[in-house]
């Protein structure tokens, strides 16, 4: 096939799918139809395509016409541009002109004759964007009709009950339960027949249930029962749980077709009879749950409150509970009393308050009596681990404890009471409560997003005894410690729990006088001799390993491995900072500090240098740490050489912050501090990539912070007294002395080149971030000047600026301090990035060191005899580069010109720039620029860039 022409066919097919495509006369696609299908085997006709940009494309073939490779252009392009236009119709949730929408169809019909290409159109994606595509026929009426006429919505059905993908399933419910929603209003036998076959596998399995004993053969039958019913359960399920979510009068419909006409629930009692596998019980009980909230919705529903003795004798709903306990069906019953929770939040608005007739009239939550249930298992371990007598004992007195108790009952009703005394005959003596404890914990995480701070408080209460509880026999009965012990998950799981709540509530001694008792508890429960209290110190405790481990990582070949190592030696630097000082340990006797410094220099890959310095940043702010560092050298220097050498952003812009973590944490020489001045000048000035310079900012801003610290202010303020070292005496922070302070703070600043600094990154056009950081510096700074009415009259500061201009002279030699002068009026000479020769090395030429390199190398290998090394070793890629760079060096701006440009310039430049940067993330920005794209046709897209 002619390549220009299939080019010529995929433009058209493109073009059918933009929006305002119009076809001048659906002759033309019916032709290119007949064509593709291969009806015809000559392309001998013309076709016309009307585009919206008044131009017309025009595929012409001659007489004798072009031979189609079909099968390449239906297996190859066709089935791609029908994923693309379905994905696109899907986005846009707008169906195609009808015209186009047949042609596709036929299209897609056409090409699914190949096997291989329905394979490809049988995709979990496609099958998605099907459903949501018949899915948007339901919200009209035409649509509905249609739907009804034909039998795709069986088809949906099918690819919902194979469970294909979570994606596909939940379309499917959805669709299936909208469809009976919507379609009985109009036609009550079609949601009839679509109920039948939705229920039929269920009434066929029941209608056969078997009413004597249980045998094993009908045991494996009952396994099979399950795997054939589970997709159809929870098909019924899911469509009654989205009814159950927004009952209406229809979906009511809906519903009593289920129950009444088809017999939903005597079904599942019959199938419930023989039912053996703990999971398959769970779902039967889970439709139970959701047909007896729907029978209370019936009876009850629009009420305003009911009396809870005539709401009692309607309630089936807790004989669920009741037949799950006697079966020892624990798992069931805590996962019964977690979906109460969800399903009645979904219809809590729809029932009337019940009232219990008492010597005060109080209202029966049933959000009260599911958190019962769910703290069965907690209350029956208390009750296990103490005995009846002792418990009994504490209730009399501890009188906090007996209120505790008295709440519990005046919220549960009857029913619960009878409930839990079930459990206690049943469950409570199991060798596994312990277990089902830890059970009970997972579920109440899980449903503390459902609680109100009431059922939160009782939850935390009830958490809060059982752990004392158990503290309190290990006290008595030092015996039980053996026992308690292997409890270990149980009670690790009751700490985390009782952690959540108080994230989650905040509770104080209002709500739980309990909230007293939690840092007690916890103590107590630390002090247990058979509970680790200090870590491992022993030598070989795996985290003795952890140190030779990693430098050992450090030295892999793989840089990812290297960069990986280096962040987990950054984790433990920071815990050793701030959490646990043990952890420096681990570190040091490794010696992993010294090599972390060698890498930030020297490893070959630039993100491994960049870790190593963030790891430099961490360590820098601990003593022990830099004491080791400053053995390998002087370490600002080294610093000062990567910011000046490094050809990678991303190192260099770390390299920054670690000059600003060190002039924060450590004590600077002031040699070294003027060199940290000069270079950061270039830093925030000069760098090509903006993170460095607003890194330098950030530097900046901490030498702002630290002269003003200096003079006197605290946390942002000037206390009203302070203590002054130059005079050794305390002074009054009056008004005036603060003026004065601020004036010497300024000329400081000057000397120091940080104004000058901040007037530069202030006029920074090409960099937003840099701008904004600067303009933010300079507008927190200002405004504590002109708090203390500080003015250009203020300032007498006489030195003149120095020129701002580079300096273009000779590669100089590698940095040192002795080639750095530290005064105001200092040069920088041109310093090569990556330079690690001598002077005598540079005057030769580069091509020359290379060939002297590369006699080296040879020899070596020839002599090793390994040719493998040739491509590792001879790179010319790997040399140092001759580029050189001009270094920019400290300015002077007096503070009389720093106050007379922020003062008149700093508000209407800020504000420019605040409207600037808004625009670019304004949408109608966005659309400017969108529409000045698509005019400028002429316009090279990498001319952008």
């Amino acid at each position: 096939m002619d390549v220009e022409f299939t080019k010529k066919i995929i433009r058209v097919l493109k073009k059918l799918l933009e929006p305002d495509f119009k076809v001048k006369n659906d002759v033309y696609l019916n032709s290119l139809l007949t064509h593709l299908t291969g009806s015809s085997g000559e392309y001998k006709h013309f076709i016309w395509v009307h585009f919206p940009i008044e131009a017309y494309l025009i595929i012409n073939v001659a007489e004798n016409g072009v031979k189609v490779d079909l099968d390449i252009l239906n297996k190859q392009h066709i089935p791609t541009w029908l994923i693309e236009a379905v994905t696109l119709w899907e986005s846009l949730r707008k169906l195609p002109p009808s015209s186009i929408l047949s042609f596709t169809l036929n299209l897609a019909s056409f090409i699914c004759k190949d096997e291989q290409t329905f394979v490809m159109l049988n995709a979990p994606t496609i099958k998605l964007a099907y459903i949501r595509l018949v899915s948007s026929l339901l919200e009209h009426k035409s649509g509905l009709q249609w739907i009804i006429s034909t039998n795709y919505w069986a088809d949906i059905m099918c690819v919902t009950l194979g469970n294909q993908t979570i994606y596909i399933t939940k379309e499917g419910y959805k669709f299936l339960a909208m469809l009976l929603d919507k379609s009985i209003k109009i036609n009550e036998m079609f949601c009839f027949n679509v109920v039948q076959l939705v229920m039929a596998p269920l009434s066929a399995n029941a209608s056969c249930m078997p009413r004597n004993t249980i045998t094993n053969a009908i045991e494996v039958r009952n396994q099979t029962m399950y795997q054939t019913l589970c997709p159809s359960l929870t098909l019924i399920t899911q469509i009654l749980e989205i009814f159950l979510e927004n009952i209406n009068k229809d979906n009511s419909k809906v519903f009593l077709m289920f129950t009444k006409k088809f017999k939903l629930e005597e079904q599942i009692r019959n199938v419930l009879l023989i039912a053996q596998n703990e999971e398959f019980i769970f779902d039967l009980n889970k439709l139970l749950f959701i047909i007896s909230l729907f029978d209370l919705i019936q009876k009850f529903g629009g009420k305003e409150y009911i009396e809870y003795e005539k709401a009692s004798h309607e309630v089936k709903l807790f004989d669920i509970f009741t037949d799950n306990i006697t079966k020892g069906s624990v798992h069931n019953v805590i996962k019964l009393a977690y979906i109460g929770h969800i399903y009645w939040r979904n219809v809590k608005s729809k029932m009337p308050i019940c009232v219990r007739h008492c010597d005060s009239p109080l209202p029966v939550l049933f959000e009260n009596q599911m958190l019962m249930v769910q703290l069965f298992p907690i209350i029956s371990v208390s009750l296990k681990v103490m005995g009846d007598k002792e418990a009994l004992k504490i209730l009399d007195e501890d009188e906090i404890r007996e209120q505790y108790v008295d709440k519990m009952l005046k919220n549960a009703t009857p029913i619960t009471m009878r409930l839990f005394y079930h459990w206690r005959n049943c469950c409570q003596d199991t060798s596994s409560l312990f277990d089902h404890a830890t059970l009970a914990l997972n579920y109440l995480v899980k449903s503390k997003n459902y609680f109100t701070r009431d059922l939160g408080i009782t939850a935390f209460q009830t958490l809060i005894y059982s752990l004392q509880d158990s503290m309190d026999v290990v006290k008595k009965q030092p015996q039980q410690i053996s026992f308690m012990t292997k409890q270990g998950n149980y009670f690790a799981q009751l700490l985390d729990t009782i952690s959540m709540f108080i994230n989650e509530f905040s509770f104080n001694w209002r709500d739980s006088l309990e909230s007293f008792c939690v840092l007690n508890i916890a103590f107590d429960f630390l002090s247990i001799p058979a509970w680790s209290t200090k870590v491992d110190n022993v030598s070989d405790t795996t985290v003795g390993f952890i140190g030779p481990m990693l430098y050992a990582k450090l030295h892999d070949s793989c840089w990812e491995v290297r960069d990986t190592a280096l962040e987990v030696i950054c984790t433990i630097a920071n815990n050793a900072n701030k959490k646990f000082p043990s952890y420096r340990r681990i570190l040091l006797e490794a010696d992993l500090p010294s090599l972390i410094l060698k890498m930030s220099k020297h490893d070959g890959e630039a993100f491994v240098r960049t870790t190593a310095i963030k790891c430099m940043q961490e360590l820098a702010q601990v003593s022990e740490f830099w004491c080791k560092l400053s053995e390998s050298g002087h370490i600002p220097e080294k610093i000062i050489e990567i910011l000046q050498k490094e050809t990678e952003g991303i190192v260099r812009s770390q390299a920054a912050t670690l000059i600003a973590t060190i002039y924060e944490h450590q004590d600077v020489p002031a040699a070294t501090l003027s060199q940290f001045y000069d270079i950061m000048t270039h830093a925030a000035t000069a760098d090509l990539h903006w993170e460095v310079k607003v890194n330098a900012l950030h530097f900046w801003e901490k030498v702002i912070n630290r002269h003003l610290m200096h003079q006197g202010m605290i946390d942002g303020t000037f206390p009203k007294v302070t203590f002054s070292k130059e005079h050794r005496k305390i002074v009054t922070l009056n008004e005036p002395e603060v003026r004065k302070r601020l004036i010497k703070v300024l000329n400081q600043l000057s000397e120091t080149g940080c104004l000058a600094v901040l007037i530069t990154a202030l006029q920074d056009d090409c960099d937003l971030e840099v701008s904004k950081t600067a303009t933010k510096i300079t507008k927190d700074f200002v405004k504590l000047l002109k708090d203390y009415n500080i003015g250009t009259c203020d300032a007498n500061l006489s030195t003149p600026p120095s020129p701002l201009i580079p300096f273009n002279g000779v590669p100089s030699p590698p940095y040192s301090s002795k080639t750095v002068s530290v005064s105001t009026d200092s040069q920088y000479h041109s310093l090569s990035p990556l330079s690690q020769l001598s002077q005598n090395s540079m005057s030769s030429s580069p091509m020359g060191q290379y060939d002297d390199m590369t006699d080296t190398i040879l020899d070596e290998i020839i002599s090793s005899q390994d040719y493998t090394l040739l491509k590792d070793v001879f790179n010319p890629g790997d040399q140092p580069s001759d580029n050189y760079i001009s270094l920019r060096f400290r300015q002077v701006v007096t503070p009389n010109d720093f106050l007379k440009f922020t003062y008149t310039d700093l508000e209407s430049h800020a504000d420019e720039r605040t409207k600037w940067m808004d625009g670019m993330n304004d949408f109608g920005s966005l659309l400017d620029d969108i529409l000045k794209e698509y005019d400028d046709n002429d316009v090279n897209n990498m001319d952008c860039y």
